[in-house]
Parts: structure tokens; sequence; C-alpha cells
């Protein structure tokens, strides 16, 4: 039973260790747009967009008659803050944020672009590293849409 116990323990710590690794081997991608728009998701499973199609895809932030574009923008980049993003780009049609996991620190990147011809912010949530984040970037964007 104490080695069960020890072995269990053992890749508990490899594990932990691993995603300590993971974590403090992040770098920050390039954020520029591409072509005035969003840089596209990669090919794993973490990440949505508004500006692509497919599983990733993810509706953009609409305004409408009650709620203006500027008001719109303005109240995202609030709710992004309020939700604990630390603003590292904030340009008049361009915001770049950062969120980091409470337990391993992985950090995750949330871009928003206003395209003022449509009436709409696009975004775009994705993970640095790892392959799936059990559906967290869809769950931020979800929770930043202002209702």
């Amino acid at each position: 039973m104490k080695i069960l116990l020890s072995i269990i323990v053992i890749l508990v710590l490899v594990v932990c260790a691993y995603f300590a690794y993971l974590s403090m081997n992040e770098t920050a991608p390039d954020t520029s747009l591409i072509d005035g728009k969003l840089r596209p998701c990669p090919s794993t499973p973490n990440c949505v967009s508004s500006e692509t199609t497919g599983e990733k895809f993810i509706e953009p932030f609409k305004a409408t008659a009650d709620l203006q574009l500027g008001d719109l923008w303005d109240s995202t980049i609030k709710r992004i803050v309020e939700q604990g993003g630390n603003i590292q780009t904030q340009e008049d049609d361009y915001v770049w944020a950062t969120f980091q996991s409470s337990l391993f620190k992985f950090t995750d990147d949330v871009e928003l672009r206003r395209d003022n011809e449509a009436n709409i912010i696009h975004v775009r949530s994705g993970s640095r590293s790892g392959k799936s984040d059990l559906g967290v970037n869809r769950k931020r964007v979800e929770a930043l849409r202002v209702k």
C-alpha cells in the first residue's frame, strides 16, 4: 500500500512540475493584426475567434440600438479588467489583454478588433500552451459578452 501511495505522489509531482515548466516557458505571441484582421487560431482546440469558421467560431459582439458601438467597446474593455484581465495594448480599434489561470499560471490572450463599418467587435481568445483548454476560452468570451 505504501508503494502505491508513493507512486501516486511521485506521479502527481511530475505532472505538477511539467505544468509549471510549460507555464514558465510561454512566450508572448505576435498580436498584431494580419491584413486588418485578428490572427487565426492554431490547429489546437484551445482557441475561439469571431473571424474564423467551424468549431472555433464564436459570435462577435454586436452593437444594438440600446448599446452603441463606442459604449459596447468601453464596457467590454471594462469587463476584461473586472474579470482579471491585464490590458497589454489598447488602441482606438484594437485591444490585447492577458488572463492567467490561478493554479499553474497559464496565460491566455484575448484580442478585440472594433469593426466600425459592420458595427461589431471581433474577438479572439486563445491559450498560449497546451492543446485543450476544457472550453475556458469560449466561456471567457461569453462572460465578456454584454447582455
